[in-house]
């Protein structure tokens, strides 16, 4: 073992200085700390944990559930509710089933969406 006084030139030799002193720095008040830091996080995990199925268990006996089945439908609602059947058509009106034909529709929104529409000078003048 080397002392500060008498450093190491060999790589293999230094590197080990390096883990015995990072050894030496992480005993004592870091891991004490660290310990007591872990222990309050569980904490906290464990009580919010236990609100979110309370929150959950209330939501269930507002709908008159115990089972399964109500996690279920709701998620089935809300697939619904996101999902986009068959969009229309921002330039032609009419309904677009086919992937590219909805992608299509979608471009054309947004393209309509974000394309700055020309100054009518004469509403301006108006204001």
């Amino acid at each position: 073992m080397h002392t500060k006084e008498s450093p190491s030139t060999n790589p293999q030799e230094t590197w080990d200085l390096v883990k015995e002193l990072r050894a030496q720095k992480l005993t004592g008040f870091v891991p004490d700390r660290l310990a007591s830091v872990c222990t309050q996080l569980a904490e906290y995990q464990t009580e919010m944990a236990y609100i979110q199925s309370l929150k959950a268990g209330v939501r269930w006996r507002e709908h008159g559930e115990k089972s399964v089945g109500y996690i279920k439908r709701t998620h089935q609602q809300r697939q619904a509710q996101r999902a986009i059947v068959e969009p229309q058509h921002p330039d032609t009106g009419t309904l677009e089933n086919s992937l590219y034909h909805m992608h299509e529709a979608a471009c054309t929104f947004y393209r309509n969406l974000y394309t700055s529409a020309s100054i009518d000078d004469s509403a301006v003048d108006d204001l």
